[in-house]
């Protein structure tokens, strides 16, 4: 049986219709996205290669500053580290541990989920220049 055969025996199927197509949709975005990163990867674009020697020294830095302290662990962006600290000290100075917890998943979800819908637009807004940068530069080669 199809997809579509499934979703057609579902209660409410012009949603799960609707929310399928969306997901297709949203398959074929990425997989159109991947595309054009391994093309720039293999193209050998000098913005990229700048881009992967910065973030290559900034990370290769952090991490020799990190290793030579005894107690410091390289976490990335500081995931459950950061949390498990704060936690800590709510815990130290008194606080009911399940007030500390929901406090401090509070706290991330102001500070790193609520900023990222504002860069999920700006990234795809930023995609879509790129590709009018690109569209204008095999223009003026062909020309």
């Amino acid at each position: 049986m199809t997809w579509t055969g499934v979703c057609a025996l579902l209660p409410g199927r012009e949603r799960t219709a609707e929310w399928s197509a969306r997901a297709a949709a949203a398959g074929a975005a990425v997989s159109a996205r991947v595309r054009g990163a391994l093309r720039m990867l293999f193209r050998a674009d000098r913005a990229l290669l700048g881009a992967l020697a910065w973030w290559g020294r900034r990370h290769c830095g952090c991490c020799g500053r990190a290793s030579t302290r005894s107690a410091s662990l390289p976490l990335p962006g500081g995931v459950g580290g950061v949390e498990g600290g704060m936690i800590g000290s709510f815990a130290a100075f008194g606080v009911d541990s399940g007030l500390a917890v929901v406090a401090v998943l509070v706290y991330r979800a102001f500070t790193f989920w609520l900023p990222l819908v504002p860069g999920v637009i700006a990234y795809f807004r930023l995609r879509r220049t790129v590709e009018l940068w690109d569209r204008d530069r095999t223009a003026s080669a062909a020309a």
